[in-house]
């Protein structure tokens, strides 16, 4: 069994989840298969979100998800993309190459 936390908005044996959920599988590959894939990541307890003075998680906002390399994958781009604002189903639907002209930093 594997606790994991989710990385990228994904359906997860039938179930919805959002980045930051926690998710406890019984089947390991597909676990190691899910953070393979970049869609989770191990949970620990270093996960556990920061709490403002009011109690409530503290939001990173888009600057927590660092612009991918240019060679990096799809996923990553979509990641970012998403966390820039950008819909779930637009970044998928893009080609990387796509993504990478739209948020690309541009080179020196």
């Amino acid at each position: 069994m594997m606790q994991l936390r989710v990385a990228f908005w994904c359906t997860i044996d039938g179930t919805r989840y959002l980045p930051g959920d926690e998710v406890t599988l019984d089947d390991d590959a597909h676990a190691t298969q899910l953070i393979r894939d970049g869609l989770c990541r191990p949970w620990d307890n270093d996960d556990a979100p920061a709490i403002t003075a009011e109690g409530a998680a503290a939001d990173p906002g888009p600057a927590a998800v660092p612009v991918p390399d240019r060679t990096a994958s799809k996923a990553e781009w979509s990641r970012y993309a998403v966390a820039q604002g950008m819909g779930e189903d637009e970044a998928r639907d893009m080609s990387k190459a796509d993504l990478v002209a739209r948020y690309a930093p541009a080179s020196s």
